[in-house]
């Protein structure tokens, strides 16, 4: 009996499938964020202008502005440009970053010749609000999540025993360049390092493990304990809404896959958030389960990334949270959802 996935006609509408899922990304994508892209800047763009008044030189980026909004890579562009420059202009590297994400997701589908799942992730991604906005405002948080993106992916190659040494110092590269966009990138590299350290005696990192650490790791760890000495630690927080973790989360969640946040004024609003979230983390639950099952590496480190923030929260106990602390964990929790779907 020939089995019917593997007849040319299943693999033609494959294909078809494919490359609708990668047409609809990346036109979707480039569409919503262009659009979110227009207008005016807002309150936290304003912001991060007006703590770059009065800079001369770039080195001042990091040692005179010392404030959470200041994203050093994406305040040196704002600086290079001039403060009073259109938001588009100043908008522009956000916007790139943003549809270069999404064109690594779907890069990541026919490198590990998984086509489908980069196609469902990418459209996911495409059509994410919080990353939507997070990918048309100028500040640095977009080139975070590519460097997430290329990051995973250069370690999914990695896996597949595959190119080891570029691989290893690609991400390498684009970790160390995620340090340099927004603490926040710290929820993918901590979890990451951990992950390498606990399957040190493991075959599937045993032949990689010297070239990752040499050309992986060593790169990003230094860069970030040296921003981290003199400018991380040193910061002044912004202010933000004191909210129950729990709200922020569960909006947080609801929000990403096109519902409503938590409303005081609207229960029924509420509810539908509260179903939906928690929705959400059943499905996201049963598949890692799944996932796990397979006694695929991967599946812990993704497993791993989840939990991070929630784990950084519980013990730093910070006096507020914001949803785009939770924006690492997001891209990852689209892929699980691709993975389901």
């Amino acid at each position: 009996m020939v089995d019917s996935t593997d007849t040319p006609s299943s693999n033609r509408r494959s294909s078809i499938f494919a490359i609708s899922l990668a047409f609809i990304a990346l036109v979707g994508g480039v569409v919503c964020r262009f659009w979110g892209a227009s207008g005016e800047l807002w309150l936290d763009e304003i912001w991060s202008v007006l703590h770059l008044e009065g800079i001369s030189n770039p080195i001042q980026v990091i040692t005179r502005v010392r404030h959470d909004n200041n994203h050093p890579l994406n305040s040196l562009w704002l600086w290079l440009c001039g403060t009073h420059s259109s938001p588009l202009l100043l908008r522009a590297p956000s916007l790139i970053f943003g549809v270069t994400t999404i064109v690594t997701l779907l890069r990541w589908g026919r490198l590990t010749q998984q086509t489908t799942i980069g196609g469902l992730w990418a459209v996911l991604v495409a059509f994410s609000y919080p990353l939507i906005l997070t990918d048309s405002e100028a500040r640095g948080y977009s080139l975070s999540i590519l460097c997430v993106a290329l990051c995973f992916t250069h370690l999914c190659t990695l896996l597949r025993n595959e190119r080891v040494t570029h691989s290893a110092f690609w991400f390498g590269i684009w970790a160390a360049v995620g340090c340099c966009t927004h603490a926040t990138f710290a929820l993918f590299l901590a979890p990451t390092v951990v992950w390498i350290i606990a399957n040190r005696s493991s075959s599937f990192l045993r032949e990689q493990r010297t070239t990752l650490l040499r050309c992986g790791l060593f790169p990003p760890v230094i860069i970030g304990a040296l921003l981290t000495i003199a400018f991380y630690s040193r910061l002044e927080i912004g202010g933000g809404p004191q909210l129950p973790y729990l709200e922020v989360a569960t909006s947080t969640l609801s929000v990403a896959f096109g519902g409503e946040p938590l409303s005081a004024s609207s229960p029924e609003v509420s509810g539908q958030a509260l179903f939906l979230a928690a929705f959400i983390l059943l499905v996201i639950a049963l598949e890692m389960r799944a996932w796990t099952k397979t006694k695929d590496p991967l599946a812990s480190l993704v497993c791993i990334i989840l939990v991070t923030p929630v784990c950084a929260v519980t013990i730093g106990q910070p006096h507020f949270i914001l949803s785009r602390y939770f924006l690492v964990a997001l891209l990852l929790a689209y892929f699980v959802f691709a993975r389901f779907l």
